[in-house]
Formats: C-alpha cells, sequence, structure tokens
C-alpha cells in the first residue's frame, strides 16, 4: 500500500493546479496514514480525481482498507 502511495505523489505534483501533495503515516500505527493536499481550484481537484492512476490507487484502497476511506475538502480563509 505504502508503495503505490508513494508511486502516485510525483505524478500528482506536476498536474496543473497542485500547490502541494504530502502522504503522512502515522508512527505509532504505519497502517494509518493521510494525504495532504492543496489545489488551486476545485476544477483542478476534480480533474485529479479523474486521473486513471489515481482511479487505480482508490481501488486499490478499496481492497485494502478495513474502513471506508474518509475524504474532508477544507477550504482555505484568507
Amino acid at each position: 500500500m505504502q508503495k503505490a502511495a508513494l508511486g502516485i505523489i510525483p505524478k500528482t505534483r506536476q498536474e496543473a493546479g497542485c500547490i502541494d501533495y504530502y502522504f503522512h503515516i502515522d508512527e505509532k500505527d504505519p497502517d494509518s496514514f493521510m494525504f495532504y493536499e492543496n489545489w488551486m481550484s476545485q476544477k483542478d481537484l476534480d480533474d485529479h480525481l479523474e486521473m486513471p492512476y489515481l482511479k487505480e490507487f482508490i481501488k486499490l484502497l478499496e481492497e485494502v482498507l478495513a474502513e471506508k476511506e474518509d475524504f474532508k475538502l477544507w477550504k482555505i480563509i484568507e
């Protein structure tokens, strides 16, 4: 799982609108992880979610996760 997650990082960082994209693992529970990412616009995020490599990764998540993934969208207030 970790190898697959690390594999999508360089591709994602090259996408238009990607500000940053980081993969984090809980030091006490390596099976617990999260992505922290920032996008210039909702359209850029939507385009990212349609990338074939990301769809493959999400399919892998669905096969290996003990619980359903939890996606949260946060808005920057400037």
